[in-house]
């Protein structure tokens, strides 16, 4: 044991070494040891910015930033969710997610990174997985599960449509109140069954039915189809509701376009952003309305997972203390 930890050891004081050995061309050794002593704003560690409940005012949003830059902190990552249900408001009220007044919080703190040389990331939506109350029934998230009841016979067995789909509901942490069920198939097997072949067909169009069960053992089988069987987890006002279906390609893009234009138009560049790279490896173009999800500093458009950023090169952001942000909502201070 001690051997390999030796060889794990000399190996990886090669590889300091050899790294150590090449440095950009044109700096010298006291140059690179200042830039790790005093790294540039894209090297610093970035934290999560919990707006808890969007509960969030000019004056203060300004003073968090200023704190943050003095403790050396590179950039924030906003992430909007809920407000916790065990805390005080103080009365303080919530923005709606994408309001004008909330785009007009996005533009403070836009402004501010900008001036203190920090990157300001936004995540797409709100909690996790991301969705909306403005979902239409086919763009939220749908899943297929099975359901099994044994059944002795001889007997008749009165079913309830509604009954049986609500038995298949997947106990799942957030359920989303509004869902709707399809009973897609409703076969009894005998038990045990030697394949999918033996159950018979019993499903039948009314919303309550009759089946005659033969002697036996047997297993009453349902396949349910779930649409909008999630809510969206922490999902701050205005983007709470049902979890968006992100293997919908045209709901995905309509969810990403419904970013309002405001901040696009104040904030970025000349032409649209891009994608690094799609599932295939192509370049691919975000409109702009998606851009008010990018932060503030002078660089490049880049995409990190969901997160969207306007910033000079990639990093990496680290979770923080969930602290809430609020002041005056209507100041846009310097």
């Amino acid at each position: 044991m001690k051997q390999l930890q030796h060889i794990l050891l000399l190996f990886s004081l090669g590889l300091v070494l050899t790294q150590c050995q090449s440095k950009p061309e044109g700096m010298t050794t006291e140059q690179l040891y200042e830039g790790f002593r005093q790294p540039s704003s894209e090297y610093r560690p970035f934290v999560r910015w919990w707006w808890n409940g969007d509960k969030v005012e000019a004056d203060e949003l300004v003073r968090e930033l200023r704190l943050l830059k003095k403790a050396g902190i590179g950039g924030v990552e906003i992430n909007p969710i809920a407000f916790p249900t065990y805390c005080d408001s103080l009365g303080k009220p919530s923005l709606q997610w994408l309001s004008p007044e909330w785009i007009n919080m996005l533009k403070v703190c836009f402004d501010k990174a900008d001036s203190l040389d920090m990157t300001c990331d936004l995540l797409v939506g709100s909690g996790w997985p991301f969705g909306g109350e403005f979902l239409n029934e086919d763009e939220r998230a749908q899943i297929v599960v099975n359901y099994a009841q044994p059944v002795t016979g001889p007997t008749t067995l009165t079913l309830i449509r509604d009954s049986l789909c609500e038995k298949a509901m997947p106990k799942v942490s957030s359920p989303y109140k509004g869902n709707t069920k399809e009973l897609m198939l409703l076969k009894l097997y005998p038990n045990p069954a030697k394949s999918v072949d033996e159950g018979i067909d019993v499903l039948q169009s009314d919303s309550i039915f009759v089946i005659n069960v033969p002697e036996g053992q047997h297993t009453l089988a349902a396949l349910v189809k779930i649409n909008g069987f999630l809510e969206v987890i922490n999902g701050a006002p205005g983007a709470a509701g049902p979890v968006l279906d992100h293997f919908n390609k045209d709901a995905v893009s309509k969810y990403l376009n419904n970013m309002s234009p405001t901040a696009w138009s104040s904030k970025a560049p000349t032409g649209p952003p891009t994608w690094p790279r799609n599932f295939n490896g192509a370049m691919a173009t975000i409109s702009p309305t998606t851009c008010l999800l990018s932060s503030s500093r002078s660089g490049r458009w880049a995409v990190r997972s969901i997160t969207i950023r306007w910033c000079p090169s990639p990093t990496v952001s680290t979770p923080s203390s969930n602290v809430p942000a609020t002041t005056s909502k209507t100041s846009r201070p310097s």
